[in-house]
C-alpha cells in the first residue's frame, strides 16, 4: 500500500478536496483510506492506495509525496 501526502493551505481545503474527488472519479481510482489533520495553517491530507500506479499518478497531479 502506498500513501500520498499532500499539504493544502487551510483556506483552500474545501476546493482542493472537491478537485481531488472529481479527479479520482474521472480516473475511476478508489483509494483505500482518506485522512487529514491540521498543522498550523495547513491541512495535511493522506490518501492510501492499494495500486502503486494510482498513487503515483495522484501524487504527480496534486504535488504530493509518496510514502510506504
Amino acid at each position: 500500500m502506498r500513501t500520498v501526502i499532500i499539504r493544502v493551505p487551510d483556506e483552500d481545503f474545501s476546493s482542493a478536496i472537491a478537485t481531488m474527488r472529481d479527479w479520482l472519479e474521472k480516473h475511476r481510482y478508489e483509494p483505500v483510506v482518506y485522512r487529514y489533520h491540521q498543522e498550523d495553517d495547513t491541512i495535511v491530507v493522506s490518501v492510501d492506495f492499494g495500486v502503486d500506479t494510482q498513487a503515483e499518478a495522484f501524487a504527480k497531479r496534486f504535488g504530493g509525496q509518496i510514502s510506504g
